[in-house]
């Protein structure tokens, strides 16, 4: 019964858990556990933590945990002690206490790289993220963002391998027991060890050799796009407009009616919206309004088209409480793209990321 109260907070000390968990919480505390049960002091702390944090009461439900964590330490109980860890660090967090919370969330971290707990670590990495976002410091929160997603990827590439590997050596180890019952003599089994290693072998130069090639595609990918963009550098240094009357003055008052116009979500999220109205709606003339563009600007009217939709398209996404029935696609139509596909390219290519990743990040905020 301890192991399964236990598994429950796994998932974390908030509001929701607490009262979802609460019928639980209620039979644990009423059950008959002798003390000499395993975890039973660490179950007891996290209980009579549980308690304190029904009727809101954190800076016991704190002191409760540190004392118990002083303890796990000296049992030199390192998981049980980076749980705790996350559990006060949550609570500070829920708290409103950013400081303590960030505290806890470093010394989390920081078990997690000592102990070779990557999990842990990356749940250290989430919560410096939510917290620094709590802080209002985005440049912080994008440095824990990067790192969680870091340490993440590379925590599910570690478990898919060690499932793989562990498949393979089970499927091996269960045909070498077969094996072993019906051949006696040495040289066969030799022979079975041998056809084992060279198996090991050949998957791992098949896995080397598709690593090879994915590098070697995503060289040839990132080759094309330098060469993409030396030919942009190119063409932007030609001497486009030289015959253009233009001075700065006037490129900057029709800079300006473009911002203003790019503005108006109503004209610019419509499918058919084109330069040629874009030219009325600044009283300027195409010519003149595509030469602004490239040179303020620094990109062509379809980019800029693009950038306006895609930040309109964000707003949409954060306003979580009025999109969340609405699907991506939906969205981008909304704003004035066609298909989800060219919706997509100029969502990654705007913001660094896709639509799918960036309204994951607004909802997780949001509930935040």
């Amino acid at each position: 019964m301890v192991s399964s109260f236990l598994n429950f907070w796994n998932f974390g000390v908030e509001d929701e858990n607490i009262q979802a968990f609460k019928e639980q919480t209620e039979s644990f505390k009423n059950a008959p556990i002798p003390a000499s049960t395993p975890s039973y002091a660490y179950s007891k702390a996290i209980l009579e933590a549980i308690i304190h944090l029904q009727t809101k009461h954190y800076n016991a439900a704190t002191e409760v945990l540190k004392k118990q964590m002083n303890d796990s330490a000296e049992d030199g109980e390192y998981r049980l002690h980076s749980v705790l860890c996350w559990h006060l660090a949550s609570i500070y967090k829920i708290a409103g206490v950013s400081d303590s919370a960030f505290h806890y969330s470093l010394k989390l971290e920081d078990m997690g790289k000592k102990f070779k707990m990557k999990d842990v670590e990356t749940d250290a990495n989430k919560l410096l993220y939510e917290i620094s976002l709590q802080q209002n410091k985005k440049e912080s929160a994008n440095h824990w963002l990067l790192v969680y997603f870091s340490n993440r990827d590379s925590l599910l590439t570690t478990n898919n391998l060690n499932n793989i590997k562990n498949h393979y050596l089970l499927n091996n180890l269960q045909d070498l027991t077969v094996e072993i019952s019906d051949l006696k003599q040495t040289k066969r089994i030799q022979n079975l060890l041998l056809l084992t290693i060279a198996g090991a072998i050949f998957i791992t130069t098949f896995f080397l050799i598709i690593l090879y090639r994915k590098n070697k595609l995503l060289k040839r990918q990132n080759l094309t796009l330098y060469k993409k963009i030396q030919v942009q550098i190119s063409d932007h240094s030609k001497p486009k407009y030289n015959k253009s009357n233009l001075d700065e003055e006037t490129k900057t008052d029709i800079k300006k009616r473009i911002e203003s116009a790019m503005k108006n979500t109503d004209e610019i999220c419509k499918e058919d919206f084109s330069l040629e109205r874009l030219s009325i709606l600044c009283d300027v003339n195409k010519k003149e309004l595509s030469q602004v563009i490239n040179e303020k600007f620094g990109q062509s009217f379809i980019l800029l088209l693009s950038e306006y939709r895609i930040h309109e398209a964000c707003r949409r996404i954060n306003d979580v409480a009025n999109s969340k029935n609405l699907t991506l696609e939906a969205i981008g139509i909304e704003v004035g793209f066609k298909a989800r596909e060219s919706f997509s390219r100029a969502f990654k290519r705007v913001t660094g990321l896709s639509p799918s990743d960036y309204q994951k990040i607004a909802k997780e905020n949001y509930k935040a």
